[in-house]
Formats: C-alpha cells, structure tokens, sequence
C-alpha cells in the first residue's frame, strides 16, 4: 500500500508539474457533453460483457447474470477505495454471499478473467507494435508488464492442472493448526477448480468473442471521450492509449490509479502530439467519468445488501 501511494504520488507530480490551468480550463469548457454520454454507454455495455463472461467463467447454474454484474461493479468500487486490489477478492466474496458458491472457487475464476483480460490487451499490443508508426518506449516497457505477468499466469495455471500439485501446499499445511488444515487443502482444491476448470471450445469461443466485445467497447468509449475534447487520433493512436491506460494499471499505484492513469495518459497523448494542457484535461475527465459512477454505484449495491467494503476484503475470514 506504501509502495503503491508513493508511486501515484510520484507519477502525479510528474502530470502535474508546470501546467497551466488556464490552459486545462478552456480545454475542459470546450468539451462535448453529448460525445461523453455516449462514451460512458459503451463503459456500460463493456461492464455489462465483462460480467457476462465472468458468469460464463464460473460454469455454475445457480450463478445468473444480474447477481454476477452486481458483483463485479461492487469489485471495481473497491479497487478504487481500497488499496491492493482488494476489489478481485471483494467481488468474489459478494457473489459468493449470494450466491453460496465457494468462495475461494470463484478467487480462481476471478483470476482466470482477469488473465483473459491481460491476454487480449497483450495481444493487441503485439499487433500495434507490428502495424503503428510510432511506438514509445514507455509503451514498449508496459507491453513487457503485461506480457511477464500473463505469462507467469499461464505458468500458475498449467502448475495448478498439474496433477501432483495438491502436494505443494503439504509443507505448508502440515504446520499449521489442526482446525485450519483441512480448510486449506479443501481451499486449495477449490481454488484449482475455479482457475483451471476445463470448459468445452464452445465456451471457450463464447468467452474469446465476449473478450473481444469488452474491450472493442473499451475503445470506442476511449475514441468517444478524445473526440468530446477535440483529440483526433488514428486507430492506431487509440489502440496506443488503450493499451498502455489498462495494462499501465498493473503498476502498484493508490486506489483507482489516481496519479499513475493521469501520467501514463498526458505522456502517451503527449507522445502523439497532444498537448499537455489538453491531455490534462482529457484524462481528468474520462478518469471521473468511469470512477465516480463505479464508486457510486458500488455503495449502492452494499448499502442495499447491508455489507461494507472492508467486510468483504478487509478480513481473512472472508474466504471462509
């Protein structure tokens, strides 16, 4: 958590240092309010698939779709409050609450969508890298973020199909207490089930085609959002953002990127030849545009289920 704020700190000062807000000022009357409502739609519908694909992850019929997306938005509430990406072991534990599926099964589904994510944006930034005339450094540095990280997620998954991997928790449990013991090797197995769970290829096309319709309605949110400010960027300047916004996040930062999304946003546009006063204020207001409703949102849905954040991810227990 230290480590996270020290760097959005960082980065933050890094965005912010001598800007005019004059400048950002006009640039922020100048937008188009039309064009953001249309790009907080597509945020929408891209939540809306995400939480489809999830539903399709976790394979459980007792698990429908309107619980599911409830369930992910109070997720992306917490990562914005919470440090340390809470908000991946909160939405698990929210549906699981409604549900009554084993929580700790739907932590492995919870990872399982989110390397499907990384594998997508990985991806697509190979083909940028292949295809756009200008490529940063900056962008080629997120690329190999991502690209350790989804390939040490392969590892984990292939290690957890492996048959003999029951046994790597036996060191461990053997010197915990006797109560606990138990619970971790039912845990561990449920964990392995909910990450390498086999699907038929039907599923498997379903959540690739699912994949692609999240983040195509990512991009068009993000393209929407430069034209409400009068950025005109060519696919390949869009794709550019898009890629190093989100795989950007992975960087250990404070709740909700603060900081560390307004840096990764004014250098990359900065890159394209925006200015920094435009790209400023650009990433100020798609930012809010996409925190503000996830955050409220996300209260309403705990505050209807009478729960609170720290409930579902402050406390050990709640895997219990």
């Amino acid at each position: 958590m230290i480590l996270g704020i020290g760097i959005s700190v960082g980065f933050g000062y890094l965005a912010f240092r001598s800007i005019s807000w004059q400048d950002v000022y006009e640039a922020v009357k100048k937008v188009q309010p039309g064009l953001l409502g249309a790009s907080f739609l597509f945020l929408a519908v891209s939540v809306a698939l995400s939480a489809r694909r999830w539903q399709l992850l976790i394979g459980r019929e007792e698990v429908h779709w309107l619980p599911t997306l409830a369930a992910l938005v109070v997720g992306l509430m917490v990562n914005n409050v919470l440090p340390g990406r809470l908000g991946e072991i909160a939405r698990a534990v929210f549906l699981g609450i409604r549900t009554a599926v084993s929580k700790v099964y739907l932590v492995g589904t919870v990872v399982a969508d989110r390397l499907l994510d990384i594998a997508v944006l990985v991806l697509f930034a190979l083909l940028l890298l292949m295809t756009s005339p200008a490529w940063s450094d900056m962008s080629t540095a997120v690329l190999i973020a991502g690209g350790s990280l989804l390939l040490a997620g392969v590892g984990a998954l292939l290690l957890m199909k492996w048959r003999g991997a029951r046994w790597l928790v036996a060191p461990i449990a053997s010197r915990l207490p006797v109560r606990l013991r138990g619970w971790v090797a039912t845990a561990f197995g449920e964990l392995r089930a909910g990450l390498s769970k086999g699907r038929p290829w039907p599923v498997w096309l379903a959540l690739s085609l699912l994949s692609v319709g999240v983040w195509s309605c990512m991009g068009a949110s993000l393209f929407l959002s430069l034209l409400a400010f009068g950025i005109h960027l060519p696919f390949w300047g869009v794709g550019i953002l898009l890629v190093v916004l989100n795989l950007g996040g992975l960087i250990p930062s404070s709740p909700g990127s603060m900081g560390t999304y307004h840096w990764l946003a004014v250098t990359t546009l900065g890159a394209l030849g925006i200015a920094r006063a435009e790209a400023l204020s650009f990433a100020l207001i798609n930012h809010a545009l996409w925190y503000i409703p996830q955050v409220i949102a996300g209260l309403v849905i705990l505050w209807r289920a009478n729960l609170s954040a720290w409930a579902l991810s402050g406390e050990p227990r709640a895997l219990r």
